[in-house]
């Protein structure tokens, strides 16, 4: 019995219980509005991030067509070669 009583003392309050449930309900719910609210940025910044790699490969493929566009021989001057040469 005196196990009981001194456990009843140490005990919080039911009243006191509960506020402080509702106050780590109240949190958690905030606290998954914020991890909602950052999923949208992440899905955004992914977005961003896909197109930012979309143009950078466009870019890519445009150097090097301009670099062998500037390595092969114009048609005219492969046939002046030609010519000289035979």
């Amino acid at each position: 019995m005196r196990d009981l009583e001194s456990k009843l003392a140490e005990s919080i309050p039911k009243a006191d219980a509960e506020a402080r449930v509702g106050e780590l309900l109240a949190r958690l719910s905030e606290s998954e509005s914020e991890a909602d609210a950052l999923k949208e940025k992440v899905a955004g910044l992914e977005s961003k991030a896909a197109e930012a790699e979309r143009q950078l490969e466009a870019a890519r493929s445009g150097i090097k067509e301009l670099e062998e566009a500037s390595t092969a021989k114009p048609p005219a001057e492969e046939k002046l070669s030609e010519a000289t040469a035979a």
